[in-house]
Order: structure tokens, then sequence, then C-alpha cells
């Protein structure tokens, strides 16, 4: 096995020690959203790219477990890439999102979208957000655990990161994602279901670092998924994370 080098390893330590104090400062400036779920609670995570993703780097999981030790929770991920509000292709006999939710019973439900719809651009804002309003109201409504209608939390997609090489500059796009996350949250507070903003931190964090977050601009690396877990953990008000 080849030697590791030290100094890489230790940059790659205060690194992400900094950009840990960072978001615990960051995520003081916003109200946490309130998230106290029972003993044998069950979160379901459902989305893009984004979210399926999360179970492969999955820090904001250990996260979780972390903050609330005792309780015993269960969280399964049925996201799916290219997944939008309104198109989720699945193989035959695959079961409809309600049979999934049925089988899980979530008392909690994280959603992840807006990311491929932003792509539409303005004239699929409107259609974006009759779609989404249904959807929210879709599995927010029933009571998939037999017992009571899971809390949801919608959260947006992350900023479009510039790195440079022969990728297409993100301007444009990030135009459109901070005008869907805008709208997300306009559909979120009127259907009293709690949101947070992955846009703006993360295009905070990442205008803050030399090192790419991402791969491609849009899918984050690994020590992406290790820092925006932690925005996401401080949105929901858990303690003692980052390095």
């Amino acid at each position: 096995m080849p030697a590791q080098n030290p100094y890489k390893f230790l940059s790659y330590i205060f690194f992400t020690f900094i950009m840990g104090s960072f978001i615990v400062s960051c995520a003081s400036r916003s109200k946490p959203v309130a998230f106290d779920p029972p003993t044998n609670g069950r979160i379901v995570i459902v989305g893009n790219t984004f979210a399926e993703q999360l179970q492969n780097t999955n820090y904001f999981e250990t996260f979780l477990y972390r903050n609330f030790p005792d309780r015993k929770l269960v969280v399964r991920n049925l996201g799916w890439s290219g997944d939008e509000v309104d198109l989720q292709p699945r193989p035959l006999d695959f079961g409809s999102l309600e049979e999934n939710l049925g089988y899980h019973k979530p008392d909690y439900i994280f959603a992840f979208f807006g990311m491929n719809e932003a792509f539409q651009g303005a004239d699929g804002l409107p259609g974006f957000e009759q779609n989404l309003r249904s959807y929210l109201q879709k599995i927010s409504t029933e009571a998939h655990n037999g017992k009571s209608p899971p809390q949801v939390i919608l959260f947006s997609p992350i900023y479009h990161e510039e790195i440079g090489g022969l990728l297409p500059s993100p301007d444009a796009h990030n135009g459109q994602l901070k005008a869907y996350t805008r709208k997300m949250a306009e559909v979120a507070e009127q259907l009293n279901i709690p949101f947070v903003d992955l846009y703006s931190e993360s295009k905070r964090l990442m205008n803050r670092t030399d090192e790419p977050l991402t791969y491609n601009g849009i899918h984050l690396t690994e020590v992406g998924y290790r820092l925006v877990g932690e925005i996401m953990a401080a949105s929901l008000g858990f303690q003692g994370i980052g390095v």
C-alpha cells in the first residue's frame, strides 16, 4: 500500500474544520426547523439525484443518529435520479409512491426537488408550482403509518457551482434555481410545510472555498455531501455537528 501524504490529510482536516465553523455560523442566522422525531420514528427521503446519493455518502444520516442516539430511528431512502415532482418513472411492478409510503409508514418525509425542474426556466415555473403543491398535498395529508399524516420537510436544490474547465457557465441555471427556490418557499409557507433553503446556504459555502464541492457543478463530492449535510443538520437544529 502506498504511503499516505500526511500534509494532504492535515489540509483536509483543516479545510473541513474551517468550513464546519462557517456552516454553524450560517445556521445561526436563521431559525432552525422544528424537528423532534418520536422514539422508533420512521423517516422517508424522496426526491432527485441529490436525495438518492445521500445513501452513498451519508454524513447527514450519521448526524441524525448522533443527535438522537436513543430514538431508534429508521431511515429509508426512496430517492431516484432524475425524479421531478410530476415525473417519477419506475420499472414494472415497482409500486406507486403511495404504495411505497404505505409500506415504510413514515412519520417524517424529507422531500428534495427543484434541480431538474429549474432547467425549464420561467416558462416552467407556473406548472412547477402547481405540480409541487399537488405533490405536497398528496404526501402530507394521508396517514401512511396508519395513525397520522407525516410531517413533510421540503428542501430546495443546491447552488450550481462554477468549476470551470469545459463546462458551461452556471449563471443562467442559478438564476432559474433562485426563482424556483423562492417559489418552493412560497408554496411551503402556504401549505404550512417547513422549508430548508439549501440554495442560499450552499452558495455561501461554495463561494468561500477554492476546493470544488461538486464534480460537475450540481452533483456533490464526498466532501460536498459532508458539508451540505452539516447545513441540513444545522437547519434542523442538530447539536454538536461539524468536525
